[in-house]
């Protein structure tokens, strides 16, 4: 699973089988967040091998918006960490036992995603002096 947040809402998700390598991150990258970005966005991204991948850079910056890379091993600086803590504990919660009920449980999860949430994450990461 991969996802993007902003301060209003989830930007995109992507499910697949499988790790995240460079391909299935430039997929949901071009398929995914680049469409719904703006100019003047800032992607905030960690030092993950694939988010250092030259097109993803690329094909962020085609859209007028700007990847920032969090210091190495500070996982507190990135508030869709405490998106995933929400996300992994609702779908345990439901206990899924196929592929259709992880699923139904993954959309149940981001659907309780809140923008008071969202504003607590990225408070509570003090994301912002993370760009000055």
């Amino acid at each position: 699973m991969i996802s993007a947040i902003c301060l209003e809402q989830v930007l995109a998700t992507m499910t697949y089988e499988g790790r995240t390598d460079i391909h299935a991150f430039i997929i949901f990258i071009a398929k995914m967040l680049v469409p719904v970005l703006w100019v003047g966005a800032i992607v905030l991204m960690d030092n993950l091998n694939v988010h250092l991948n030259a097109k993803v850079k690329e094909a962020v910056e085609s859209v007028g918006a700007k990847g920032i890379f969090l210091p190495k091993y500070s996982p507190e600086l990135s508030p869709i960490e405490l998106l995933w803590s929400k996300i992994k504990e609702f779908v345990r919660s439901r206990q899924p036992r196929t592929r259709q009920e992880l699923d139904q449980a993954i959309t149940d999860a981001f659907n309780i995603v809140t923008k008071n949430d969202l504003l607590r994450w990225f408070s509570h990461c003090d994301a912002m002096t993370v760009l000055i």
